[in-house]
């Protein structure tokens, strides 16, 4: 049994388990490693299935470990911090991801190269606080971003990353050559991305390429110091067509390890692209298009999930 460093009694390890991310078989090394009982839910394409798995088996007294990458843990948090899992107080009960898949931007802010085991023994609770988003139009929906949220340049190196991935072997993910890959592929994305119309609230529209929202380090992988995720507030970060050397620019400003002037008010804003085609969008590295003319609604979420941190 642990305590995890704040006296809560962690009596089961509840294990969210993506089979498809980059170093599945170094996660399940970690969990075997662990000296508690063990359940696990396998993701499954479906994410509402995930969902009824975790609602129908976490119980008080879990440590609910997220063994996947960023896009995974971005939905196991979403789950928690819905309607059901808070009426359920699923986001009172320790959540950690582990480093599982391509950036693990989220796990390396929260515990850096730590193990599973090494988090449950010697970890604290820490309460941090997501981007809220809430995406309008006929089927409005709430998601949760736990580092960063964004809408064209920087959501399409997701994609560019994840094609990345792909083609290369285990061994390959994790030498020089392949970060230096990614290091290229988002100079591309974000140079070449087409310009769309950003309308802030209260605004004038803009012809930007990107705009970010981001809670911490976007390169929290590279070993960088963490990112204050428990404190309230955020950055934005907006580029323009400016080409490749206007790019260097944005690529060292994502490698802020903090947010200087991070902000909490709300962001409200629309966007529209100029064909009036989708516009790519992620949520921590997960992919997805949006369509034209979205409106959106930004804040740092009031509601707290609970993780356990070594760097916090």
């Amino acid at each position: 049994m642990h305590t995890a460093g704040h006296g809560q009694l962690i009596t089961r390890a509840l294990v969210v388990l993506n089979e498809h991310s980059s170093n599945v078989a170094r996660m399940r090394r970690q969990i075997a490693e662990l000296q508690l009982p063990v359940e696990v839910i396998r993701t499954e394409r479906d994410m509402t299935r995930t969902q009824e798995a975790l609602y129908a088996t976490a119980r008080e007294g879990d440590a609910i470990l997220c063994a996947g990458g960023d896009g995974t843990t971005n939905h196991i948090a979403g789950m928690l911090l819905s309607p059901e899992g808070q009426a359920r107080k699923l986001h009172l009960l320790p959540f950690v991801p582990l480093r599982g898949g391509n950036a693990n931007d989220i796990a390396m802010m929260i515990n850096g190269r730590k193990s599973a085991a090494q988090i449950l023994q010697s970890g604290k609770r820490v309460d941090l606080y997501p981007l809220e988003v809430r995406v309008g139009g006929r089927n409005a929906y709430t998601r949760f971003a736990l580092g960063y949220f964004s809408i064209g340049g920087t959501a399409e190196v997701s994609l560019r990353y994840e094609a990345l991935k792909q083609s290369a072997t285990p061994l390959k993910r994790a030498t020089g050559v392949q970060l230096a890959k990614e290091v290229i592929a988002t100079w591309v994305a974000l140079s070449r991305n087409e310009p769309f119309e950003l309308l802030l609230e209260g605004g004038e529209p803009e012809n930007v390429t990107s705009y970010l929202l981001a809670r911490g380090d976007r390169l929290a992988k590279l070993g960088r110091p963490h990112a204050r995720l428990h404190e309230i507030g955020y950055e934005t970060i907006t580029t323009y067509p400016t080409g490749l050397n206007g790019t260097l620019v944005t690529l060292m400003r994502l490698q802020r390890s903090r947010l200087p002037g991070a902000r909490d008010a709300t962001e409200r804003f629309t966007v529209r692209s100029k064909d009036k085609s989708p516009l790519p969008m992620q949520f921590d590295g997960e992919y997805a298009q949006i369509a034209s003319g979205s409106n959106f609604t930004v804040s740092v979420s009031r509601t707290a999930y609970r993780t356990i941190s070594t760097r916090l």
